[in-house]
């Protein structure tokens, strides 16, 4: 983890930061209290924590806490910690936080269903004392020792810009690697398990730092892994026709890959036939079934191989091919069509609800044909970083009517290599700029 990821962070965050006020007030390190609210949530508890871990850092003197709120602290400047400045009036932006310093105390707020408070924390440490994360854990915490707080009074907030913002993580507690494949050869310098928690922790931390999360609500991923299994007895119809005719998964290494119920993922070598009605219908009744969770009904096709898309009669005449492509090179009509239908029942039903494709290897590039419909949200996993050609096929999902889109790249090796990566900052922050221009409003990066 190096500082150029950091740069990367810092631009998928498209934060914006206003601050007002003048006057600059010094602070004794000693004279600092921190306190929350009782009783406090979890997320003002951490904030508070990464508060007092800082200022220890940075002053080496530890805050000491008020034992409750309304305490007296006379001659003490006050650091409220999930308490909003009661001057403040405005309506709170999702996840925004913000922080207001006055000549007796600081407040540390956000909007309630988010890490806004979290953030107006970072906010203030990178803000008002210069704190860097270069790397996670607590040693990668970058600062200026200090022998006292120099602070601008007034009011600053912190909101993203951008719904989505992530890189997934490589590590989580308890998911450990194991010793097969090629892992086995560099056993000998995995790290233990308390270690790989540790790590997952920092990395979590990190990201929190970096103000990375979400609030689009947009629910996508390979949607049918389970359905051959749910309705391959009773609804075959639902799914691809083989070249020989039948619609069942194509037979793998083994009937244990396809069939057995501790390996669901073997179902992911079929795929639906996205022209049938019915599909769209079960989809639409699947989701109403479910309690309508969200508004955001995931129609993403299962995952590879790139074999075993439907052959049908019906399929094929959705798809739009160019003179000397190949079949099955771009399906992408096909699964428009279908997502198209899916996002015309839910709108009957709910208003506000639509469908979520991907953009994803056959169905990559933009339909030929078709015209999407306004409610439906496209994931789009690129297969290049080349400005160029981003800047196409972007703007020929654009063209195509969709109007809400996530940057979702398949692989971070697009920009860094074993070679030494130079420039890779700035072609990252080119790819954003490109996407957020072409209605992108979230970024979905796989992996650190």
């Amino acid at each position: 983890m190096t500082l150029r990821t950091v740069y990367l962070v810092v631009a998928l965050a498209c934060a914006a930061a206003q601050a007002r006020g003048a006057e600059t007030i010094t602070i004794q390190p000693a004279d600092i209290r921190v306190v929350m609210p009782s009783p406090a949530n979890s997320i003002a508890e951490q904030a508070a924590a990464e508060l007092r871990l800082h200022l220890r850092l940075i002053t080496g003197v530890e805050p000491a806490p008020l034992a409750v709120a309304d305490e007296p602290a006379e001659g003490k400047f006050v650091m409220r910690v999930g308490a909003a400045d009661p001057d403040d009036k405005e309506p709170l932006a999702p996840e925004e936080g913000r922080y207001a310093i006055g000549p007796a105390g600081a407040f540390f707020y956000g909007e309630g269903r988010s890490n806004g408070v979290l953030f107006a924390v970072c906010a203030f440490l990178e803000d008002q004392l210069g704190a860097r994360w270069i790397m996670p854990g607590d040693r990668g915490i970058a600062f200026e020792p200090r022998t006292e707080l120099k602070l601008s009074t007034g009011r600053a907030k912190w909101a993203p810009v951008m719904q989505e913002r992530k890189i997934r993580p490589y590590a989580r507690p308890g998911v450990y690697p194991q010793k097969k494949g090629y892992v086995e050869e560099f056993w000998d310098f995995v790290m233990p398990k308390e270690g790989y928690d540790q790590l997952a922790r920092d990395l979590r931390q990190w990201q929190l730092r970096m103000r990375m999360g979400g609030h689009s609500g947009v629910n996508y991923g390979h949607a049918f892994n389970l359905w051959w299994k749910k309705y391959g007895k009773t609804n075959p119809e639902y799914f691809a026709m083989k070249k020989d005719g039948k619609r069942e998964p194509e037979q793998a290494n083994s009937d244990k890959y396809i069939y057995t119920a501790d390996n669901p993922k073997g179902f992911q070598n079929i795929k639906l036939c996205p022209s049938n009605p019915a599909v769209a219908k079960r989809i639409v009744d699947d989701w109403v079934a479910a309690g309508k969770r969200t508004k955001w009904i995931n129609v993403c096709e299962n995952d590879s191989p790139p074999v075993n898309f439907c052959e049908c009669p019906e399929c094929r005449k959705l798809d739009v091919m160019k003179d000397g492509e190949k079949s099955g090179e771009h399906l992408t009509d096909r699964y428009v069509h279908m997502a198209n239908a899916v996002a015309r029942l839910a709108r009957e039903i709910d208003p506000e609800a639509g469908a979520v494709m991907y953009a994803y290897n056959e169905t990559e590039q933009p339909p030929r044909r078709e015209k999407l419909e306004p409610n439906v949200f496209v994931v789009i996993v690129p297969t290049t970083a080349e400005l160029p050609k981003l800047e196409t096929l972007l703007g020929g999902w654009r063209q195509a009517g969709a109007r809400q889109t996530f940057l979702r790249p398949n692989l971070i090796l697009y920009y860094e290599t074993t070679a030494l990566p130079l420039g890779l900052e700035k072609q990252m922050f080119d790819v954003l700029q490109v996407a957020r221009k072409n209605g992108c409003i979230g970024a979905d990066y796989d992996s650190l």
